[in-house]
């Protein structure tokens, strides 16, 4: 959907793509949480917003509320929504678009909850979700994960998943470490 040069979904979804991939890790707030704009980046919405737009009070503030009417918004963020959805806006983002909104929601939440590992897995399913996005998000982590790693690159073209990165000694030994799980990496305060 192309209208008064707005990006379309597909526009949306590959910016975020090459900016995760980019960045190889989430941007977060001192006190936990994603943030918009971070140390190493910022969350794929924070790399729609320009410079000049950007305001701390936007921090905190999920994207998901800029779709609310105002009556339903808690006063103490309606200064972050407000400069989000005029920040997006320039940004030639439809925030009236619910598709639009609804994309920007999951692509800060794969970033702000999810690690690197599972930002794969997790774009491909938001891809399979809206239908329409035509990219394939597992070459770039892939590269990612053998320049980290140091790995030699793969002759096969398997799913990425972490049998691929570590020998089958260094997963038992990870697997044996009771700490190690996925949700213990996962950030329950996110925005």
């Amino acid at each position: 959907m192309k209208s008064l040069g707005f990006l379309t979904h597909q526009e949306i979804f590959n910016h975020a793509v090459q900016r995760l991939f980019g960045q190889a890790q989430a941007s977060l707030l001192p006190r936990g949480g994603g943030a918009y704009r971070g140390y190493c980046g910022g969350c794929p919405v924070g790399s729609f917003i320009k410079p000049r737009d950007y305001m701390t009070a936007m921090e905190g503030v999920p994207v998901r509320y800029i779709a609310k009417p105002p009556e339903n918004v808690s006063a103490y963020i309606d200064i972050g929504v407000a400069a989000l959805k005029r920040a997006l806006l320039r940004s030639r983002i439809n925030v009236s678009d619910p598709l639009a909104v609804e994309l920007l929601s999951c692509l800060q939440n794969v970033h702000d909850v999810f690690g690197p590992w599972e930002w794969c897995e997790r774009l491909a399913s938001i891809a399979r979700q809206f239908g329409r996005l035509e990219r394939d998000v597992q070459p770039p982590l892939m590269r990612y994960f053998r320049r980290a790693a140091r790995l030699p690159k793969p002759t096969h073209t398997a799913p990425l998943s972490v049998p691929l990165l570590v020998s089958p000694k260094s997963r038992q030994a990870l697997l044996a470490i009771p700490s190690l799980t996925i949700q213990a990496n996962r950030n329950s305060n996110v925005h």
